[in-house]
């Protein structure tokens, strides 16, 4: 038997290792090439109203060719159909500043998400309870609330966001949440606002000791 020059083996060796790495390379490349941008989610997809001066969170969920999904969110262009409504951030973080619907999108690569409705809401009125509180001693404490009304008719305890303010700090003082604290004998009217919204005011009495 005629024996092989181990020259030989070596080249036939580096010869097949070159057309595995050549075949391995363009299976890669191919991979990466066909590994695109097919489709954009964003969730939340039937987000609450949003109070005006509120704001909400959006995720975008890209989808690939190759079936992988990643968070993107901070990849995209955010929109809004309407910035008198809602205003979004690079990062999808939506402001309401109006009243009414807009449709939140995210695109890229030259693909776009479908559109996500949000309705923005702005505070009607609000209401002080309890409306007719008891006589209050010196130095005793009556807690209020703030309920809110909507343009959507909804309702939402309001307390920690409003101004509150009393009438007669002398007589009877209220804290920022809300707690009303007699100082003397006499009457105060107390009130929380939003904005240039104001309840109508309440009625506090603080009897004589």
């Amino acid at each position: 038997m005629k024996r092989i020059p181990g020259r030989f083996i070596v080249c036939c060796l580096i010869s097949v290792l070159l057309a595995a790495l050549t075949v391995g390379y363009t299976a890669c490349s191919n991979s990466t090439n066909n590994n695109t941008l097919s489709s954009i989610a964003i969730t939340p997809t039937s987000p609450d109203n949003l109070k005006q001066g509120y704001t909400q969170q959006f995720v975008a969920t890209g989808t690939y060719t190759i079936g992988l999904t990643d968070d993107i969110s901070n990849s995209v262009t955010w929109s809004s159909s309407d910035p008198a409504v809602a205003t979004i951030s690079p990062s999808g973080l939506v402001t309401a500043v109006g009243t009414g619907t807009a449709n939140i999108m995210a695109t890229m690569s030259g693909v776009t998400s479908p559109p996500v409705s949000l309705t923005a809401i702005t505070l009607l009125s609000i209401a002080v309870i309890p409306s007719s509180p008891p006589d209050l001693a010196i130095k005793s404490s009556q807690v209020f609330k703030a309920i809110g009304t909507y343009s959507d008719n909804s309702t939402a305890d309001i307390s920690y966001h409003a101004a509150w303010a009393s009438s007669d700090t002398n007589i009877a003082a209220v804290s920022s949440l809300g707690v009303a604290t007699g100082k003397a004998a006499g009457t105060a009217n107390i009130t929380a606002a939003i904005s240039t919204i104001t309840s109508p005011p309440v009625r506090l009495k603080i009897a004589s000791p």
